[in-house]
């Protein structure tokens, strides 16, 4: 597992006796494999029968579904989106059709995205890849950062000719980062840490 994390410090002095804290601001990151896949298909007809046009975008969703059932077995959780309707000037209508598909296989993505617009898709976007909640490459990232302010937040208390104290707070901006691809992906965690200076 890789980590990267990035500091700030920031020295302040607080309360009415003049307490004085360090407050050091750190983004922390790890590197896992993603557990879980998102993506959103869409298919887009144009023509003059709205009738037509519904049933097919309907039926074209129904296939939609059935390969990502296919693919995805019973980790898979399927939503239909929206259904768009846009009249036209010369009296044709174009149908938008979305369906969501999530699912736990990572693995089927590259052959799942293939069968889709092999099928009709007329788009597949939305790929994102991340991780099951509670994940413990989130907690690598959190506790990687709180080490990294902990040392650095140290090192600034004995420039100060001072030791570091207690751990007084810790904030999180309550965001997860994630970035990557089906093999690997980046997990980021930004904390504001605040610690006693003695």
């Amino acid at each position: 597992m890789a980590v990267l994390v990035v500091l700030l410090i920031l020295v302040t002095v607080t309360g009415k006796s003049g307490n004085k804290t360090i407050t050091v601001a750190s983004s922390g990151t790890a590197l896992a494999r993603p557990e879980k896949v998102s993506i959103i298909v869409t298919r887009v007809e144009v023509g003059s029968d709205l009738n037509v046009l519904m049933k097919s975008g309907s039926e074209a969703l129904d296939k939609f579904s059935d390969l990502a059932k296919k693919s995805g077995g019973t980790k898979v959780e399927l939503r239909r989106g929206f259904v768009q309707i846009t009249p036209q000037a010369d009296g044709k209508y174009i149908v938008a059709n979305a369906l969501s598909i999530k699912s736990e296989k990572v693995d089927i993505t590259k052959t799942l995205v293939a069968d889709l617009y092999n099928s009709g898709a007329t788009t597949v976007s939305n790929v994102d890849f991340g991780l099951k909640e509670g994940s413990s490459a989130e907690n690598d990232a959190r506790n990687n950062a709180i080490t990294k302010s902990k040392d650095r937040a140290a090192a600034v208390a004995k420039s100060m000719n001072k030791r570091l104290g207690n751990l007084m707070s810790v904030i999180e901006d309550g965001q997860v980062t994630v970035s990557g691809d089906e093999n690997q992906i980046e997990v980021g965690k930004n904390l504001t840490v605040i610690y006693e200076v003695k």
